[in-house]
């Protein structure tokens, strides 16, 4: 997929379908990468990469690619999130899965922040159920779309902040059922009180955060960890590992995958 974003100002209709040309002669004519669909956006104001604000027009193709990742096929547009390097994704999710331990097939699991659907699809024929939590209605319309591309019947989604649903996703899990949860939030991390719901769920015992700034979301780890009070009800967590996942090679960026566990026969008031 090759999307371009040009800026119209000042161009005539005449210039605009020369450029599209030009475009098409370069990607698919010259190009040594084969490509399957090519795209163009019109954006006159200022902005830092693709807007949803303007269409893309396709010049070749249906706006759509596809991507295996772990045996699962995943439908990609120009704007769906989806990690670019494929082979450190798939070694990512491993740790991932196996921090898990989806040892019992009865367990829940919660995919907060769930994006496309990713972590969630390629561990739901592990678990018993994947309820997933995404902010973003297109990521959330592309989860459900890549469910069905790989049959999961036991996958859900919910529109919306994490905030907004966990406790109400939370009321309504089966009583007794192991429930296990993925955090997968943007940069900042996730808000306070999704801290404070998961630890008020008695029934979860761990969580496997992936971080894609580790710095920034050290106030969540902190979180997860502080002694039982008022504001952070519930019995803390413990850091059990943390490893760093290099999807971004020459750059100071990686991912960290980090384990948290706790256990009913723990204090929980320091």
């Amino acid at each position: 997929m090759v999307v371009v974003q040009y800026n119209p100002t000042g161009l005539s209709t005449e210039q605009i379908d020369q450029l599209k040309q030009l475009v098409t002669r370069t990607f698919l004519t010259q190009s040594l990468v084969p490509v399957t669909t090519l795209m163009v956006q019109a954006w006159g104001d200022v902005f830092n990469g693709f807007t949803d604000k303007a269409p893309f027009e396709p010049l070749k193709g249906d706006g759509i690619i596809h991507e295996e990742l772990l045996n699962c096929r995943f439908r990609l547009s120009a704007t769906s999130f989806f990690q670019v390097n494929t082979k450190a994704t798939e070694k990512l999710y491993s740790i991932v899965q196996e921090w898990c331990s989806l040892d019992n097939p009865q367990t829940i699991l919660l995919d907060l922040c769930s994006g496309t659907g990713t972590i969630g699809i390629t561990m739901a024929s592990k678990v018993q159920r994947v309820i997933g939590i995404e902010l973003c209605t297109e990521a959330v319309e592309a989860a459900r779309l890549n469910a069905q591309l790989n049959e999961c019947t036991n996958v859900t989604y919910h529109c919306g902040k994490v905030e907004d649903h966990i406790n109400d996703v939370l009321h309504h899990l089966p009583e007794g059922a192991p429930i296990v949860a993925v955090l997968d939030p943007p940069r900042a991390g996730v808000h306070p009180s999704v801290i404070s719901a998961v630890r008020q769920c008695k029934a979860l015992h761990r969580i496997v955060f992936v971080a894609c700034d580790a710095k920034q979301a050290t106030k969540n780890f902190i979180d997860l960890c502080r002694p039982t009070s008022n504001r952070y009800c519930g019995q803390p967590f413990r850091l059990v590992r943390a490893k760093p996942v290099d999807l971004f090679p020459h750059t100071k960026h990686c991912e960290m995958v980090l384990e948290f566990t706790r256990h009913t026969n723990e204090p929980t008031t320091e």
